[in-house]
């Protein structure tokens, strides 16, 4: 196998070239995935998305590749997650797995994946078995062609919204298996033989819904059990391109139990997104609760009878959160609101950045933080580059938000300095890095108000 020079970070797509067997036999593969800031200073996740053939015609070389060259681009996928992946030991402990061995024993369905679907679904269940929620997968222009693209993420291009049923899905919680039922429906008399709602799910296209659930895990990235199941429930009912040929249909075919114990089965079509209103009964809903502030990172609801708590409806960690949160702060304290209990709603939340801001003022007791596990691998230092090269055009983001609580001067001087002497020192194999590098002391005090000064760096 010969390698070509590595992308730049900064770069999404990535060349390994095999001259096995024959020179003109190349397979390009990609993608690089970069992991939230906090994972991510020097955390890399790569992992194969595509394959592309060069240089021979698909007649004499298929994209799908060869089972030897299948096999080597496994082993390479497993080599550079070992080499470059910063694993959460607190994660893999309460999913009960270890991310290699989950891997490595879809090597068999790697190498037997002999068409371009068939690949590309292998891959994804690759990708996935590392159970990662920041992991991304892009189809790219040259690389496996599917039938169908819907609700695929696509590199420089645009994605295709797939198609829904006329029903959202929820998981229940309350149930320690694989529980949904239905939490709303669209207003249409296009379909008025709906499942009502609160009806439990008993079968998905002709499976039971425990083997639909473990079936459709395969192919969904995750971090967290109750993050698959949320999402899970939204995949369900779309026509999604996420999931292979047998887990899909053209219709979504329902069976479900109503409160009563009558069960009903309901075949519904999947229709433009656009076409489709809903009754709403799915949207938070807090009866005798005021909303007071409402920013584009939260709303605020307060009892009408002065109870002594408060529900704040979370949308994620954007980039309008430090002000946003600097609002909420002072409206509470105007209000006389600093003692009450505070009630979250993530239901409805994206990620983002800057989440220990929110923390260490939504909640009263000391709170630590660190920039996590960090790997350092032979992607350190590019990774680094880059980031110089943000912070000369002033512009250390991640999709457009802001990732460090300053114009990023604090991140540039720990990766100059602290950091690259490490490096300098000669730690340039792959290890783990916890929370044994102290941060300086003006920074903490500089940036962060905390009750306690627990802060520690990498």
């Amino acid at each position: 196998m010969k390698k070509d020079v590595l992308s730049h970070p900064g770069v999404w797509s990535v060349c390994l070239r095999y001259t096995l067997i024959h020179p003109c036999r190349v397979l390009a593969l990609g993608q690089l995935t970069q992991m939230n800031m906090l994972q991510k200073l020097v955390g890399f996740s790569f992992l194969g998305l595509t394959l592309a053939v060069m240089g021979c015609s698909e007649a004499a070389f298929p994209k799908a590749g060869t089972p030897e060259l299948r096999a080597e681009l496994f082993d390479t996928i497993i080599a550079r997650t070992q080499r470059r992946e910063a694993f959460s030991p607190v994660k893999n402990e309460r999913l009960d797995f270890d991310p290699i061995q989950e891997m490595g024993r879809l090597r068999d369905v790697v190498v037997s994946a002999d068409t371009e679907q068939d690949l590309y679904y292998a891959l994804a269940r690759l990708s996935h078995a590392r159970r990662d929620r920041h992991l991304d997968l892009y189809l790219v222009a040259g690389g496996l062609e599917l039938p169908d693209s819907a609700g695929l993420d696509v590199l420089d291009g645009e994605s295709i919204e797939p198609a829904q049923a006329p029903v959202r899905i929820f998981p229940d919680y309350s149930d320690e298996n694989a529980g949904y039922f239905v939490g709303d429906r669209a207003i249409d008399p296009r379909w008025p033989e709906l499942p009502a709602i609160g009806d439990q799910i008993l079968t998905v296209n002709g499976m039971p819904v425990d083997a639909w659930h473990d079936s459709a895990t395969a192919f969904m990235r995750y971090s967290t059990s109750i993050a698959l199941r949320w999402k899970l429930a939204e995949a369900m009912t779309l026509s999604t391109a996420a999931f292979p040929g047998y887990l899909r249909t053209k219709e979504l075919t329902l069976v479900t139990r109503s409160s009563s114990g009558t069960e009903s089965t309901y075949s519904l079509p999947f229709r433009d997104p656009s076409d489709l209103s809903w009754a709403g009964t799915g949207d938070p809903n807090y009866p005798s609760l005021v909303l007071e502030l409402s920013t584009p990172t939260f709303d605020l609801f307060v009892p009408e009878d002065g109870r002594r708590f408060v529900v704040l409806l979370w949308r994620g960690f954007r980039d309008t959160m430090v002000p946003d949160v600097d609002a909420l702060i002072e409206f509470a304290e105007s209000r006389g609101l600093l003692d009450h209990t505070l009630v979250m709603d993530v239901t409805r939340s994206r990620g983002g950045s800057l989440g220990a801001y929110a923390m260490q003022r939504l909640q009263p007791r000391p709170f630590k933080t660190t920039f996590g596990n960090l790997r350092i691998s032979d992607v350190t230092e590019p990774f680094i580059e880059d980031k110089q090269t943000d912070f000369a055009a002033r512009n250390i983001n991640d999709g457009g938000v802001p990732e460090t609580i300053d114009d990023g001067s604090w991140l540039i001087s720990w990766l100059e300095d602290e950091f690259s002497a490490r490096l300098a020192e000669g730690n340039r194999i792959a290890q783990m890095c916890h929370s044994s590098w102290p941060m300086h002391q003006r920074i903490l005090t500089e940036y962060f108000s905390l009750l306690q000064s627990t802060f520690a760096g990498p």
